[in-house]
């Protein structure tokens, strides 16, 4: 009986060990070289994050995803691009997806809302222009041509550059929400929340959370000063007046770093505010539109109701005899 019992557990022994070698054998380090690595896909993609962060239950850096295409979230009224190189303007439309450089533009009344990044979004006002430039991963590179936007940036890690016309000032923020206007000769950057360097002629000054600057054409920018509550807008009203000449010259005064506009043409601010645009009347009762919009979206419209242009009025109808300023 003990003769048994020993056998058999020498039988069971040598089989065991034939089952191990055997294991190691077909299903050892061999077999495994000859296996594709099905995971190595996802484990490369959680080795390599731009911002060294954690994979959840990972211990390596991970990748940050970096949206190169911009896309447009809204269209209101009339919003066209242009891609570098190219002649003709295409209409915008919603959901469109936008690559690489190329001018994005609105017309009056007309609003384009642009999705920036994973989180982020711009949105251009009306009769503004905007040049798309670098996208990298460091950030967003724009240039207002002309015009008024509105930014909403929350790239983690990243910045957003706006410059003007001629790049001789530049806008940069990490995070937050801000406007800039520019005119072609001013440039305006109010903040709502976050902090903005706002750069030109060498200088620059941070414009926090509630403050505003300006920079103009060839200087250098303003210290920062609390948004005003209201743009100011003041012209010089005529009245319901009869002239002879088919000509008036509008006057006034707005805020620095304002847009103005005279029957929608764009109005040149001197250093000082005040502006004088010569504006064609027709025979018969004219009404002038004068509208200012400040650098946060502030606006005031002026109406010059009854300008009446009669050649043949007798002298004594004639109130005021207009023309170019000297």
């Amino acid at each position: 009986m003990l003769a048994r019992v020993i056998t058999y557990g020498l039988v069971v022994a040598v089989l065991t060990g034939l089952g191990i070698w055997g294991s190691n054998f077909f299903f050892g380090e061999e077999a495994q070289k000859a296996i594709p690595r099905a995971v190595a896909p996802a484990q490369a993609r959680s080795e390599h994050r731009a911002d060294g962060g954690q994979d959840a239950g990972g211990s390596g850096p991970r990748v940050q995803e970096i949206a190169d295409d911009l896309t447009v979230l809204s269209v209101s009224g009339n919003a066209e691009h242009q891609p570098d190189g190219a002649t003709d303007w295409t209409v915008l439309e919603e959901g469109a997806l936008l690559k690489g450089r190329q001018i994005l533009k609105t017309g009056g009344d007309s609003r384009l809302t642009l999705g920036v990044g994973n989180k982020s979004r711009v949105e251009l006002d009306e009769r503004a222009e905007l040049r798309l430039k670098d996208i990298t991963s460091q950030g967003h590179q724009f240039q207002l041509i002309e015009g008024r936007i509105s930014v909403d940036y929350k790239e983690q890690g990243r910045r957003v550059r706006i410059e003007n016309r001629d790049g001789t000032a530049v806008a940069e923020a990490e995070e937050g929400i801000f406007t800039v206007l520019g005119t072609g000769t001013t440039v305006a950057v109010a903040t709502k929340t976050g902090r903005v360097d706002l750069s030109a002629g060498g200088q620059t000054v941070e414009v926090a959370a509630g403050q505003q600057s300006v920079v103009e054409q060839g200087g250098v920018p303003a210290a920062p000063r609390p948004i005003p509550v209201d743009v100011m807008l003041r012209v010089v009203d005529p009245g319901c007046l009869v002239q002879r000449n088919a000509f008036l010259v509008v006057k006034g005064r707005a805020d620095e770093g304002s847009r103005v506009t005279v029957d929608g043409e764009d109005v040149e601010l001197g250093p000082d505010g005040n502006f004088a645009k010569g504006v064609g009347l027709k025979v018969g009762k004219n009404r002038i539109v004068i509208e200012a919009v400040d650098a946060s979206g502030n606006q005031k419209r002026k109406v010059l109701p009854c300008v009446i242009v009669d050649p043949g009025a007798p002298i004594e109808k004639v109130d005021i005899k207009w023309g170019p300023s000297s």
